[in-house]
């Protein structure tokens, strides 16, 4: 889309206001210089007008000029090209080529059966699938709404997607920005910008140009992957596409529409980056050119072979080529789809939605987990459960309660000296009761009472929050201390307010008190921040008194073990102005969110299974740490020291030096101080070192971190759309313990796969080596056509295909995740085939030549012992094929009902086969005793038996 001229470090002069309009629309205008720009050469170069706007001709012409306020996509796929797209997979390709040779040798009951696979493969996978990526279609949902616009002075409500540069747009609390606008009025403007930034606390806005020394200047991440969006929070007066009002109401000069907005980059980028393979992807690659080399293989040793003994090289040729075609397991794009699509199912009743079939084995090999903390792994409920005053300097206070229910809790006092950890075996000593909090504590009471002033949410009788939670927490205190808020509302007219930045990280409030008919200034923030301005503090006689040096380590000591102990720590304080940074500390409060229930037992158990957990958060080192700690992702009895924390933790400083950050990525398990847009850093850090990385988010700028981790997992609640559909995975809850299920199914289904294919090469690899023997031999087929084909229906077919849908082994969070660089085709696979298909070469040539010794030549009896014999080795070999190391009898022998359904009729087909008329004739079979079932079932019982003996030693070993 075309747009207005972008400015490359330029200053507001060089943008002449009488430049000619057509060319600039031709371009695009940098955020970063309307910024800069006053209103009054705003005016001049959109040609505009702050009270009349545009007229609606010049609307109509710019339209045409720069197209419509919404986020483009690419031409859309057609439902055929998404369908001949999964036919483009190398396992699916081979298997066309199969077909293909299978024609050219007029096999075509295999080329037949090949090509309806691939067609069963292909439509399961379209059929899942086809709701894909739609991440540029929920962009631009949030762009498809009414906006209120002055078109030559008269204020008229249109499609936001009419909107042009130069267009003045008027917005109030509740509605959504429909372009990127530069402010030009507001009044007590604060915008929900988390959609971008990730920062829950309003931003306050204003209309005053950005001086050039004060400009923004770029952050610590990639500015040409991840624009502009990395610095929003620094234009104060930039209201940017798709985020929310929350407070006041304002007026602007729309400077980009569309595609050029923020909202429209990260699309753009969105485009850009490349949907991943997952492991499974890669490893049905390296297997397709593996059985390629192989049938290859075959072909040219039996063609070899054929030419040096004499046999005509046509004839060899062909024979090669069909040992080659059945070397391919044609069933195994089958399995994978099915049980791919049987795992999705399953994670579906988990809470856990699977958007991507491949995705679902992925996590099986996942090894690092990067995960938010708000919201994710604790509840995102702010309780406050300490507080201190210098007035009371060697005590703490103790907050009772967890939640917003005002009804529970009290409070208690204990010595400082025992600490945080120290005060549940001392708080019963001094109790107070919650109305004694006043005449005993009246610094206390001050505090609430500022807590409660300062303060935009409001709590229902319910414990239902409406706003921000930390400053529920604070309401919730106040009103166990017995504080109204309704009524310290009253006392405290609000006259302004300043709203929490994530810059600032204060908010305040200037009130009138009416007892004392003046104005004061109530405050709460960040200690780092608010302490510095304190010269006072509150004594005990609510006397503002010099604050000494003595008594501000003080506050840093507690504020140290507030965070040792998981607390996040706020300071609140008082002042007459807050222009003169002179104000009065009241006091501190320590808030907890507490953590979601079984994240502590989820997360052990993962890293018991070789995942590692990264906590992904905004708050201070200590306090990361210390919640680090309490959720096991640090081992509580650790090492408490400043040196061993560095160590284990990152800061968002350590990430502009790439040295520094290189060698601490490997220890490290918590990255603090950190908003969204650093995730992707994150991401590449760990995939450079060859890990397969899950990412959470919810916000639309963790869109692109989600697209770029191997598995992207959106949360189901608190999500945004654009982050659901960037995502490859779900959470309906929100519930951290749920990608504990997901891994354990991912793994379970790479196992399953693996169990399907030992299952078939080993009958293919057996299968083979008896025809090629026999043929080099000079001896009798032992098996006609017919039974070939019933022998391939065993093996492709139900059989070998419910070992896909084996129930989820109840160890398999012991096994660490899989190495992705290894073959799915591992050595022990190799072995373990080779004995199993020896033994059945083996078993079933000595029944073929015990039978024809017999009577020196081949009859029906004969080839019908041969050929139960080889298909009960198939049947015993399936039991083996239901796990790697485990015997049949401790994953349980009717675990798995599909398969014991389909072994069953396996063996009652087997049965049919032999016993009845009709059968005996298409066949070529016939009746056989008891005595011969009996010797049968002992021979190939040994494939069996010697497999569980392997396993047994293994387990031992």
């Amino acid at each position: 889309m075309k747009n207005l001229k972008v400015v490359e470090e330029s200053s507001p002069a060089s943008l002449s206001p009488t430049g000619d309009l057509n060319e600039a629309l031709n371009n695009k205008l940098a955020i970063d210089s309307a910024s800069q720009l006053e209103v009054d050469v705003l005016q001049s170069v959109f040609k505009t007008d702050i009270k009349q706007g545009i007229s609606v001709h010049e609307a109509e012409a710019r339209r045409r000029l720069v197209g419509d306020n919404e986020i483009k996509d690419d031409d859309a796929e057609t439902l055929l090209s998404k369908f001949l797209e999964k036919f483009k997979e190398p396992m699916i390709l081979l298997l066309l080529g199969s077909a293909f040779v299978s024609v050219l040798v007029k096999s075509y009951d295999d080329a037949a059966s090949i090509t309806l696979a691939v067609i069963i493969v292909c439509t399961v996978a379209f059929i899942q699938e086809y709701r894909s990526d739609k991440a540029l279609d929920s962009l631009k949902s949030l762009t498809q709404h009414k906006a209120n616009v002055y078109r030559e002075g008269v204020l008229s409500h249109v499609d936001a997607v009419e909107l042009v540069p130069g267009d003045l747009v008027q917005f109030g609390i509740g509605d959504r920005i429909p372009a990127d606008i530069r402010l030009v009025e507001t009044s007590r403007l604060g915008l929900d910008e988390s959609i971008l930034t990730g920062e829950t606390h309003p931003a306050s806005k204003s209309s005053q140009a950005l001086s050039l020394l004060s400009s923004p200047s770029p952050v610590d991440v990639d500015q040409d992957r991840f624009p502009n969006a990395v610095h929003v929070h620094q234009l104060k007066n930039i209201a940017f596409m798709g985020t929310l009002v929350t407070n006041g109401n304002a007026k602007g000069i729309v400077v980009n529409t569309g595609s050029e907005t923020e909202l429209g980059k990260i699309a753009e980028l969105l485009k850009k980056m490349q949907d991943k393979k997952t492991p499974l992807q890669d490893a049905m690659e390296t297997l397709s050119e593996q059985i390629s080399k192989f049938s290859l293989g075959i072909v040219a040793v039996i063609f070899l072979i054929g030419v040096v003994t004499g046999k005509p090289w046509l004839e060899m040729f062909t024979m090669g080529i069909s040992l080659a075609v059945a070397a391919i397991p044609e069933g195994l794009p089958i399995v994978v789809t099915v049980t791919l699509a049987m795992g999705v199912i399953r994670m579906a009743k988990k809470n856990a939605i699977v958007r991507r079939l491949p995705s679902v084995e992925a996590l099986g090999a996942c090894d690092v987990i990067c995960v938010d903390k708000t919201g994710t792994l604790t509840r995102n409920e702010m309780t406050c459960v300490r507080a201190y005053s210098l007035a009371d300097e060697d005590h703490l206070l103790e907050i009772k309660g967890i939640g917003y229910q005002t009804k529970d809790g009290g409070f208690c006092t204990y010595s400082r000296e025992y600490g945080v950890k120290a005060a549940v075996q001392d708080n019963l000593k001094n109790p107070i009761r919650n109305e004694e909090l006043r005449p005993r504590h009246p610094h206390y009471h001050t505090l609430f009472t500022i807590g409660a002033s300062c303060n935009n949410a409001s709590l229902a009788a319910d414990g239902h929050l409406m706003g921000q939670p930390t400053e529920g927490a604070l309401l919730c205190a106040a009103i166990k201390a017995c504080i109204d808020p309704h009524h310290v509302r009253q006392q405290y007219k609000r006259i302004e307010e300043v709203p929490f930045s994530h810059e600032d990280k204060w908010m305040a409030v200037k009130c009138m008190d009416v007892v004392s008919n003046k104005p004061i200034h109530h405050i709460k923030g960040a200690l780092e921040v608010i302490l510095p301005k304190c010269d006072k503090y509150l004594d005990k006689h609510q006397q503002q008194v010099p604050i000494t040096n003595g008594q501000l380590n003080t506050v840093h000591q507690v504020a140290r073990s507030f965070a040792k102990g998981a607390l996040r720590v706020l300071a609140v304080a008082m002042s007459d102005r807050l222009d003169d940074d002179r104000f009065t500390l009241v006091g501190l409060v320590g808030l907890m969110d507490p953590p979601r229930q079984g994240v502590k037992e989820a997360i052990s158990t993962l890293r018991h299974g070789g995942v590692k957990v990264i906590m992904i958060t905004g708050d201070s080192k200590h306090t990361a740490v210390s919640v680090a700690k309490q959720l096991n992702l640090i081992d509580p009895n650790d090492d408490d020291s400043d040196d061993r924390d560095d160590q284990l933790a990152i800061s968002v400083d350590d990430l502009k030096n790439v040295n520094t950050f290189d060698s601490k990525v490997d220890r490290a398990v918590v990255y603090y101080r950190m908003a969204p847009v650093h995730k992707m850093k994150i991401i590449e850090a760990y995939q450079r070192r060859n890990h397969v990385v899950a990412m959470t988010g919810d916000g639309v700028n963790d869109a692109p971190a989600l697209k770029l981790a191997d598995i992207g997992i959106a949360m189901g609640l608190a999500g945004t759309d654009v982050s659901k559909e960037a995502s490859q995975m779900i959470l309906a809850d929100d519930h951290f313990p749920t990608i504990l299920g997901a891994i354990e199914e991912g793994k379970s289904i790479f196992n399953n796969i693996k169990s399907f294919l030992r299952y078939q090469l080993t009958t293919s690899v057996s299968c083979m080596v008896i025809i090629i023997i026999c043929t080099f031999f000079g001896l009798p087929l032992p098996l006609n056509p017919m039974q070939i084909l019933w022998i391939n229906i065993i093996m492709d077919g139900p059989p070998a295909q419910s070992l896909g849908v084996e129930p989820v082994d109840q160890d398999v969070m012991d096994m660490p995740p899989r190495d992705t660089k290894k073959s799915i085709i591992s050595k022990q696979m190799i072995v373990s085939v080779l004995v199993s298909a020896f033994i059945m070469v083996v078993g079933t040539l000595y029944v073929f030549m015990r039978e024809m010794n017999a009577d020196g030549v081949v009859t029906s009896r004969d080839t019908t012992m041969t050929f139960t014999t080889f298909v009960m080795f198939q049947i015993f070999n399936a039991f083996n094929c239901r796990s790697e190391k485990k015997s049949v009898f401790q994953i349980g022998l009717f675990r798995n009902t599909a398969f014991n359904w389909c072994v069953g009729g396996c063996v009652a087909g087997q049965l049919l086969l032999i016993y009845t008329g009709a059968m005996n004739f298409i066949f070529e079979t016939e009746r056989i005793s008891v005595n011969d079932v009996a010797f049968i079932t002992l021979v190939t019982s040994s494939v069996w038996i010697v497999d569980e003996i392997v396993k047994f030693f293994m387990r031992r070993r």
